[in-house]
């Protein structure tokens, strides 16, 4: 008994401190090399021994054990089993290691069933709440108090020489990581922090302060944070009612500290451009579709939110939103015009359409980038229409699955701000941000009735 309770105390231990470094330092920290492998890779091979191990557990004792339904478990066996699948239809080498790699976003879906382990085990209390929350306010430290173009945040510099010396990349945190944060860190808060006031004031508070770094960043996930203030004032909304005095103030406190926040960073950070004509290299070649395409035709498009159709295709006025558009929809056109639109290209190799010499635009700035940035456009790109399909039911089961333990639809609060910056970003590809995304989503699931209301918290 005394061993056991040890090892589930070292092992909360290193979970802390992992979570923290995912946290704080992202990219950066995966990117460490232990032994041979970096954390990165070790973390995906976790995922890969937990899903094929969870393969082999009865469905009965997993529905059990998680309270999650058949559904939800057999069409996360169908992706699984849609992997081997595709190994034989390509013939595979599954000696090569850029299979697991480029199949990453199947195995860390694993980590659902981690969050609700966690969750069991009751590995956070309120002391870790306040502990996470101090750790992105240190985050929001380290990002806006120095930087440089097109990131700001970067690390003091004997953070930022570790990183040099023993990690692949040296790289800030990037919006859709830093959105993450805020939602694990606000869930802790919520969960955890009885006090009706701190809980109310931490959670639009922290919300406040990261918007305008998240709109630094990237304006799509900007939206995604007001999508995700927005759901969470509808669960909020009894305890509104019942105070309203308080939280009148509150909203005056969020505007405050977007305001004060929003100064710091656009008004006094001083950021210098970025060294080099590297960047430039790539902007021209990320804008270039877009003023090729108008200037060919010798018009002014229509266009609404800056989207325009040309020759059936969708175009952007916006340089970066064109670039995405464009490799999406050549992901498409290869896929079709190769016979692979139902099955996918497979895990083998880059995807042919970041690998195209005449785009050397795709490549990203550092020249490094070969992902889509797109969750569902690289599952059918690798998998197909049919993993597409399995892939879509698996998230639409899970909300499914939390509505009807717990009558509510809080899980979307998570889901819809978290998927949709998947769907403009390399996220799900990613490590950092699926393990802490699928911990969290498991973590959700409290196996109760409880709603998710302030006011029904047990005090």
């Amino acid at each position: 008994m005394v061993n056991n309770t040890f090892s589930i105390q070292f092992f909360k231990l290193f979970f802390y401190f992992t979570l923290s470094m995912l946290i704080l330092f992202s990219r950066s920290f995966v990117g460490i090399s232990i032994v041979g492998f970096r954390i990165g890779e070790i973390l995906i091979g976790i995922s890969l021994v937990l899903s094929l191990v969870f393969l082999f557990i009865p469905k009965q004792t997993l529905i059990n054990w998680t309270n999650f339904s058949a559904n939800l478990l057999n069409f996360h066996k169908v992706i699984i089993f849609s992997f081997f699948l595709s190994l034989l239809l390509e013939k595979t080498d599954v000696r090569a290691i850029y299979v697991f790699k480029a199949s990453s976003f199947i195995w860390v879906l694993v980590y659902l069933y981690v969050g609700v382990f966690i969750k069991k085990f009751n590995f956070f209390n309120k002391i870790s709440a306040y502990y996470f929350w101090l750790i992105l306010l240190l985050l929001y430290f380290l990002s806006t108090t120095l930087g440089t173009f097109p990131y700001i945040g970067q690390y003091p510099e004997i953070i930022n020489n570790f990183f040099i010396n023993y990690s692949d990349k040296v790289e800030p945190i990037k919006a859709s990581n830093l959105l993450m944060a805020l939602l694990f860190v606000n869930f802790l808060i919520y969960q955890y922090i009885y006090s009706e006031k701190i809980k109310l004031l931490g959670y639009i508070g922290n919300i406040g302060l990261v918007l305008p770094l998240l709109g630094f960043n990237s304006r799509g996930s900007v939206i995604f944070c007001f999508v995700y203030l927005i759901i969470s004032l509808y669960y909020l909304k009894t305890y509104i009612r019942n105070n309203k005095v308080f939280s009148i103030f509150i909203l005056l406190f969020f505007v405050l500290i977007t305001c004060v926040s929003t100064i710091w960073i656009f008004g006094e950070l001083k950021i210098s451009t970025y060294e080099g004509n590297a960047f430039e290299e790539i902007s021209t070649e990320i804008t270039s579709s877009t003023k090729t395409a108008v200037e060919r035709k010798n018009y002014n498009p229509d266009s609404f939110l800056s989207f325009y159709f040309l020759d059936g295709r969708v175009y952007s006025l916006d340089g970066t939103t064109d670039w995405r558009l464009d490799i999406w929809q050549d992901s498409i056109d290869i896929q079709i015009e190769s016979n692979k639109l139902f099955y996918g290209v497979g895990y083998e190799n880059l995807l042919e359409v970041m690998n195209d010499p005449e785009e050397p635009g795709r490549y990203g700035y550092d020249g490094l980038n070969e992902h889509v940035h797109n969750y569902l456009i690289n599952v059918l790109a690798r998998g197909g229409i049919f993993l597409l399909l399995i892939t879509l039911f698996f998230w639409l089961f899970l909300v499914l699955n939390f509505y009807k333990i717990n009558n509510n639809l809080f899980i979307i609060s998570i889901i819809i701000p978290g998927f949709l910056n998947a769907l403009i970003d390399v996220c799900m590809e990613s490590v950092q941000f699926p393990v802490i995304f699928m911990i969290l989503l498991g973590m959700t699931f409290n196996n109760s009735s409880k709603l998710p209301e302030f006011d029904n918290i047990k005090k």
